[in-house]
């Protein structure tokens, strides 16, 4: 990795750590997740589900205002380190609540559903606080190369985590299979204790003045302006063909479980593969660029999915749009680091996970409604045409912006 990426010894060393330290967070957090969906769905009842979904987004929806001020106005190691032993402790938790599924929310599963909700709203500050670290710990130009790398861990070990809580939950049980993530957030605390360099506060804005907030920084560059807001229509459309990918499969075109499974795979191999080959992007104008690519591959692989309405040519598909997703997710997340200040880097940030969290929540609905009004199949073509259409317009948005501001398309020194 030093030679990769040319860092010094000890940026490696914090490399290393912070990388770990994400994707422990990360598996313990998948092996949480499918523990929790599944005991709330032995109450039987629909509207707990959305519950328990509501519970992971809206936290991070209504924390982003004050998760982006925390994350620029505390250090990255105390705030890390507070917030994790915080974690450790509503994660163990979760494992020991009295739970009884089958009376219902009032019954027993509103506690955890409370618990999962204060833990999410602390996710929300650590997330963005990880991010805007990362520049400190291997220099700007790493940042792409780096967020690849964090994305492939992050869908390698979300798999590993789901299937590590499939095998403990027909062991162990429920409350051991939590405490994995209580586990996993110590590993991540420990971490966030090892990474040495620490992220301090700055001056936002001239004494006297009031400091921009997130969507202000936004909103006064059209680059991230429109990779913002295409955000929001790009979740919209794939998160939504989630909620429709098992009827359309399983359902529709009568693929056995183990075909879903394999798409599901492959999923998973996409997003690795969109992530590296988007991280070793070197310059700014690809970058931008990708946003746009990565949004076309994703409908694309949506459209002629539907149109297709073959089970071998969705999981084939599949694979184009987790690469577009990795590729797509890989260069805003490069470009929101490098192009906003580092001062108010972890307001940014908190406004992305806002806007997508609120597109996650309207997704779930839309996928619904989607599937009552032209079938499955049908709606993987009216969302996936949506993506293109997005896509193409944010090539044209994107080209016009970059050549209105000669010096941010100017090129980045690769990273070899």
């Amino acid at each position: 990795m030093k030679s990769t990426l040319r860092i010094s010894p000890a940026q490696a060393a914090d490399l290393r750590w912070l990388l770990a330290g994400r994707s422990a967070a990360t598996f313990g957090s998948a092996a949480a997740f499918l523990a929790l969906t599944l005991q709330v769905a032995a109450a039987g009842q629909p509207l707990l589900l959305t519950a328990l979904y509501l519970s992971n987004a809206v936290p991070a929806i209504a924390m982003a205002p004050l998760a982006g001020r925390l994350v620029d106005r505390v250090d990255s190691r105390r705030l890390l380190l507070v917030l994790g032993v915080v974690q450790v402790l509503l994660a163990a938790t979760l494992a020991v609540l009295p739970h009884t599924p089958g009376e219902g929310i009032l019954g027993g599963l509103l506690p955890l559903l409370v618990a999962q909700m204060v833990l999410q709203a602390s996710l929300a500050v650590t997330l963005p606080c990880w991010a805007a670290l990362v520049p400190h710990v291997v220099g700007e130009q790493a940042v792409a190369r780096v967020s690849g790398h964090q994305l492939s861990l992050s869908a390698l070990a979300g798999a590993a985590g789901a299937g590590v809580a499939a095998l403990l939950l027909e062991q162990l049980g429920f409350a051991a299979t939590v405490l994995v993530q209580a586990g996993a957030f110590a590993l991540e605390t420990l971490a966030a204790a090892r990474v040495r360099t620490v992220r301090r506060p700055q001056p936002a804005a001239p004494r006297g003045e009031r400091a921009r907030g997130g969507w202000q920084v936004v909103r006064a560059d059209r680059v991230l302006l429109t990779v913002l807001l295409s955000s929001v229509a790009v979740v919209l459309a794939v998160e939504a063909t989630n909620v429709l990918r098992p009827v359309l499969v399983t359902v529709d075109l009568g693929a056995p479980a183990w075909l879903y499974a394999l798409g599901t795979s492959a999923a998973f191999a996409g997003q690795v593969v969109g992530a590296q080959l988007a991280g070793r992007i070197g310059s700014e104008r690809t970058r931008v660029l990708s946003c746009a690519t990565g949004t076309l591959a994703m409908g694309s692989g949506l459209l002629l999915t539907g149109l297709l309405a073959d089970a071998w040519a969705a999981a084939a598909l599949g694979l184009l749009v987790a690469a577009g997703s990795g590729a797509y997710n890989t260069s805003v997340g490069a470009l929101l680091v490098l192009r906003a200040p580092d001062a108010s880097r972890g307001r940014v940030l908190a406004t992305l996970t806002g806007c997508t969290r609120t597109a996650s929540v309207l997704a779930l609905t839309l996928g619904g409604l989607a599937a009552g009004w032209w079938g499955a199949a049908g709606s993987y073509v009216a969302l996936g045409g949506l993506a293109v259409a997005v896509g193409a317009v944010m090539v044209v948005v994107l080209r016009r912006a970059l050549r209105d501001e000669p010096a941010a398309a100017a090129l980045v020194p690769a990273v070899p």
